[in-house]
């Protein structure tokens, strides 16, 4: 189970919907819990469900400032018990089983002179009926009561979960997001980790709750067909590795159109592998990169190194959108529609139906020969001779042209 606590500082930008996007794509978010929203119900409503969550509950922002959000998955059943412009308190129990827990999505108050309602408003909460209790988001403070049997999971990341710059004077770093929890939580969730993510789109980074942290099982890499990516014509160098692999042995009868063809799309790979490289690698690399700034940004120096560097995912991003516009075959969008889940969710659906893991039957048998008795040969030998033999200069040419 993924919990996630984020105050996005406003959903209206673009960038923070595809952050958050992302972010439920890498880590299968099961809710999420976003304060300082700054959008209405309909709007942050649709954003939800454009990310993939279908159930929310919402409280609009007052104007351009507040608001709270709560969105979750189909695998967890909700159950409100309240809510108010400073949290959003629930019930949740798993479809498949018996847990019941109490999740707290909270935001303190932002104001020095009533950050004592925030410990007011914990207080009263507290003093509900509830066994399992989890609470997390923006507390506004820095330090923590350790009262009402309730204690501070930590985290691992960075130990500050805010930056302010400071003009030409050192940055100044804090810890304003945490999660924390009863004894009954915790022992119901033995192996609970708490992470401090990338910082991106907003002053605060997120907080994400996983009960289980456990190690991915690496999947088998398929081999993939080599194709020309659209994202590839984002680059200036690229014109130039086509011109001249079609230039190649311009003059040599025993190189036709055909040949050039294959012998540019072997340029363009090899172009690809070694100059412009893995694109989900050199974005976890930059966000690898941001993160460790985020870390140690402790003085303007350091501060000065980390905003050069938050401009440089964007473009890689950019061709993150053209390649699984590419990939999903839905040429009908325009590549500034910046919708990559959509992208990415058709093309992962055309490459599941494209696929034939194998052949079975009821009994799953292991000699494919078993499964294959009784069916009778369609192609006549004169059809597979046919079919064996090489490509003439007519097909190609019909089949290209």
């Amino acid at each position: 189970m993924k919990h996630l606590f984020w105050n996005c500082r406003g959903m209206g930008n673009p960038r923070t919907v595809s952050y958050l996007r992302r972010m439920h794509l890498c880590y299968s978010l099961d809710l999420v819990f976003l304060s300082e929203t700054k959008l209405d119900k309909t709007r942050i409503d649709n954003m939800f469900r454009s990310v993939g969550f279908e159930n929310s509950i919402i409280v609009n922002s007052r104007g351009r400032s507040g608001g709270v959000a709560l969105g979750w998955s189909d695998s967890i059943k909700m159950e409100l018990r309240s809510c108010s412009d400073n949290y959003i308190d629930v019930n949740v129990r798993w479809f498949t089983g018996d847990k019941t827990w109490r999740v707290t999505g909270f935001y303190g108050f932002p104001k020095d002179c009533e950050k004592v309602k925030s410990w007011e408003l914990l207080n009263c909460l507290f003093h509900e009926q509830h066994d399992a209790w989890i609470i997390g988001g923006d507390f506004n403070e820095i330090l923590w009561q350790k009262d009402c049997n309730i204690k501070d999971l930590g985290s691992k990341g960075s130990k500050f979960t805010w930056i302010r710059g400071n003009g030409d004077r050192d940055p100044i770093l804090e810890r304003l997001d945490r999660v924390i929890a009863n004894d009954s939580w915790s022992m119901m969730f033995v192996n609970t980790t708490i992470y401090t993510l990338l910082r991106e789109c907003s002053d605060h980074a997120p907080i994400l709750l996983d009960t289980d942290a456990v190690p991915n099982i690496q999947k088998r890499r398929n081999l993939r067909v080599k194709r020309f990516e659209a994202m590839w014509v984002r680059r200036d160098d690229c014109e130039e590795i086509v011109r001249s692999a079609w230039s190649q042995n311009n003059d040599s009868e025993g190189m036709d159109a055909w040949d050039k063809i294959g012998l540019c799309l072997n340029n363009l790979s090899d172009w690809n592998k070694n100059m412009v490289g893995n694109l989900d690698g050199r974005i976890r690399g930059t966000h690898e990169k941001l993160f460790k700034l985020q870390q140690n940004a402790l003085n303007f120096t350091e501060f000065e190194k980390l905003r050069k560097v938050e401009a440089e995912p964007d473009e890689l991003l950019r061709c993150e959108e053209v390649l699984w516009r590419q990939r999903s075959r839905n040429i009908w969008l325009k590549e500034g529609d910046r919708n990559t889940s959509f992208f990415y969710q058709k093309a992962s659906h055309r490459r599941k139906r494209n696929n034939i893991p194998g052949l079975f039957d009821a009994n799953d048998p292991e000699d494919i020969d078993i499964a294959l008795t009784g069916i009778s040969n369609v192609l006549q030998p004169e059809m597979i001779h046919k079919l064996q033999q090489p490509y003439n200069r007519e097909e190609i040419r019909r089949a290209l042209f």
